[in-house]
């Protein structure tokens, strides 16, 4: 029983030491179409299904959502990236209702891409606004 307490309190301990040094510097993706939105983030630079490194999520029409923030550092997960910039692809949640996800990679049917690096995100306050 108390190496089961033990290895909890290591976990928690470790969790929290963990949680402490994730970025806190978070991109905001606002949505100024009338229509919802999906983005894509990519380290690699390809409009491809998401893996361990990138991310996808959603924006209603007329609002700002936030890009998940699970990067211990932005320079350095930008540094790493291809040519050190992500890629946000943008696509209509329109277009993944009539293609579905699969389709939508396959065909490249996203409608805008943005080339981000740090300067991009200081001289835009961390916010990318579509269109």
């Amino acid at each position: 029983m108390k190496k089961k307490y033990l290895f909890l309190l290591s976990f928690f301990i470790f969790f929290s030491c963990v949680k402490d040094r994730l970025e806190k510097r978070r991109i905001s993706v606002q949505n100024n179409s009338s229509t919802s939105i999906y983005w894509v983030r990519s380290d690699d630079g390809i409009f491809k299904c998401p893996n361990l490194n990138d991310e996808i999520g959603s924006v209603e029409a007329d609002s700002t959502g936030k890009v998940n923030n699970l990067v211990p550092n932005w320079e350095i997960s930008i540094g790493r990236a291809s040519n050190q910039k992500i890629k946000i692809f943008i696509v209509p949640i329109d277009t993944i209702n009539k293609y579905g996800w699969e389709k939508v990679f396959q065909k490249n049917k996203y409608i805008k891409v943005y080339d981000i690096n740090m300067d991009y995100l200081d001289k835009n306050n961390w916010t990318i606004a579509y269109p």
